[in-house]
Order: C-alpha cells, then sequence, then structure tokens
C-alpha cells in the first residue's frame, strides 16, 4: 500500500482549483483504499475532499497520516490534522525546494554550461547531471519519507513535520545555493569587467564567497543573488 500511496503522491496538484486546492489529488491517492475498506466509505470520501494545501512534495505525510488514522477510527483528529499542517508543509517546501534548492541546481547548471564553453566539457556535464539528480533524488527522497512517517506515526506526525524546519538538509543546502551563487557571480564580474584573478582581486573573490556563505542566516541569499545577477547582465549586455 505504501508504494501505491507514493506513485499516486505525484498527482496531488492534479484538478487544483480554488474551492479545496489540492483536496481531489488527496482524494485519488486515497481512494483505492477507501474501496478496500467499505465500513464508514462515506465519512472517509468526506474527509478526503476537505480543504487542503501545502507544498507538493510534502503532502506525503498528509496522504499517509490519512491511510493510518482512518484505520484507527480516528476521523475527527484529523480533520483537525490537516488544517494544522497546511501552514508548516507550505513554509518548509517553498523554503527548501523553491528559495534553495532549485536555485542552487540552477548554478551548478550554469557552472556546467560555462565549464562545458570553456573548454572542460566533461566537467560541465557532470555538473549538469549532478544538479538534475540532486534535486530529484531529494524531491523522491521526501515524497518518500512523508508516506513512510506519517503511516507509522499516524496523530504524532505533526511532531515530524515540526522537526523539518530544523532538519539540517534545510541549512546546509542554503549555504551551498549561497557559496556557489557567490562564487559564480565573483567569477561573473571578474569576468565581464575584464579583470585578472591574480593578486588582491583573487583575495577579494574569496571575501565575496565568504559573505556569501554566512548570506542564509539572515535569509538574504536568494535577494541578493537575483540582484547581483541582474547587475551582471546589465554590465554584460
Amino acid at each position: 500500500m505504501k508504494g501505491r500511496l507514493f506513485w499516486r503522491s505525484f498527482f496531488n496538484q492534479a484538478l487544483i482549483n480554488y474551492r479545496g486546492m489540492t483536496h481531489i489529488g488527496i482524494l485519488w491517492a486515497l481512494l483505492p483504499q477507501w474501496k478496500e475498506q467499505p465500513e464508514g466509505r462515506q465519512e472517509k470520501l468526506g474527509r478526503s475532499f476537505g480543504f487542503f494545501n501545502s507544498h507538493p512534495y510534502l503532502a506525503g505525510y498528509i496522504i499517509g497520516a490519512s491511510a493510518r488514522m482512518e484505520q484507527d477510527h480516528e476521523g475527527q483528529v484529523l480533520e483537525r490534522l490537516k488544517k494544522a499542517a497546511i501552514p508548516p508543509l507550505g513554509a518548509v517546501g517553498d523554503r527548501l525546494f523553491w528559495y534553495y534548492l532549485r536555485p542552487l541546481s540552477g548554478v551548478l547548471s550554469c557552472w556546467g554550461l560555462v565549464l562545458g564553453l570553456a573548454g572542460y566539457r566533461r566537467l560541465g556535464l557532470s555538473l549538469v547531471i549532478v544538479a538534475w539528480l540532486g534535486y530529484n533524488a531529494m524531491h523522491l527522497w521526501i515524497r518518500w519519507r512523508g508516506i513512510s512517517r506519517g503511516m507509522e506515526l499516524g496523530r504524532e506526525v505533526h511532531r515530524d513535520i515540526m522537526a523539518l524546519k530544523q532538519h539540517p538538509v534545510n541549512r546546509w543546502t542554503a549555504r551551498a545555493f549561497a557559496l556557489s551563487a557567490g562564487l559564480f557571480l565573483g567569477v561573473g564580474f571578474a569576468h565581464a569587467l575584464q579583470l585578472g584573478l591574480d593578486g588582491p582581486r583573487l583575495a577579494g573573490l574569496g571575501l565575496v564567497t565568504l559573505v556569501s556563505w554566512q548570506l542564509p542566516e539572515r535569509h538574504w541569499a536568494l535577494p541578493v543573488y537575483i540582484l547581483v545577477l541582474a547587475v551582471l547582465a546589465t554590465a554584460l549586455f
């Protein structure tokens, strides 16, 4: 059953709408289980069809918890859990994937393109592959973990959801993005301004990289990256 829920979780944003957001996708993921458990099916379908919205990769926590809690006849608690889980699942998922991991994949792919154009084709291709595999490995892992932990913990899954905020992967993904982006932009500026990378200028590049490592502490990594990228584009064109 866990594998079936995992597969169906990929479609949790199917038929997304303003009335219930992702409720149809949640219902579709759980539908085979309700067919196998005819007792109280109408009530289960009603609860699954209720309003729900979260980051698409983290919806598995609620899908797994719903499957477990309906088996344990905790439908009323499930409704309260779903409402309480909407803000943290959305915030954690947006921060980890949209704010850091996806931009990090983009920066690594840019590095791969630059190295490929510079003649280091194998290294450049390797970076692009690492960016693609890294993003999707994390995406698949968080989907599977959500369903597994939801089915294991049931009503206690909220503790696991809250613990995601402090998970080390958030901190290190943010720092990896800031570091790679800072280095990329530093080299880009040097190239755009036709500066050498020897002596003091190399030390300046090191300082930019060091400062970029600290940007996630104040949640400045992505805004600063976008701003400097805009300035770099102006200098180039």
